[in-house]
């Protein structure tokens, strides 16, 4: 992510999806960031969210390569978390979320683990 970010002082809502991005970073001066949309990039581990941590509300990370969910502790007041159609494979990735105070409204169909957990289900 470009260091040009840095300038976006003011930034409630910062949408940055299908731009190849591979690592989350230069969120420093982010202060006021309550929303970040990252969906369909290549972004492979979650990170560089200890700036806007105390902000943020909404996370958008769908469509990426993400398998496991370090890098979510700084964000204590996360509610949203959309990581639909990434690789996470296990429950114990999803125990994870449990340290989120705030979060209310999570997605994960398309990765491996609910998948597993959708193959299991009953259907009539």
């Amino acid at each position: 992510m470009d260091a040009a970010l840095g300038s976006l002082v003011a930034c409630k809502k910062l949408s940055l999806s299908t731009n190849a991005i591979e690592k989350i970073a230069n969120l420093a001066n982010l202060k006021n960031l309550e929303i970040l949309s990252l969906g369909r990039n290549a972004i492979k581990k979650i990170g560089g969210l200890e700036e806007v941590g105390s902000t943020l509300r909404e996370l958008w990370l769908s469509y990426n390569q993400i398998e496991k969910l370090d890098g979510l502790q700084p964000c204590v007041k996360l509610q949203v978390l959309f990581m639909s159609n990434n690789k996470v494979k296990s429950f114990e990735e999803i125990e994870k979320l449990a340290t989120l105070p705030c979060l209310v409204n999570v997605l994960f169909k398309g990765n491996p683990v609910y998948e597993s957990c959708a193959s299991t289900v009953h259907k009539p």
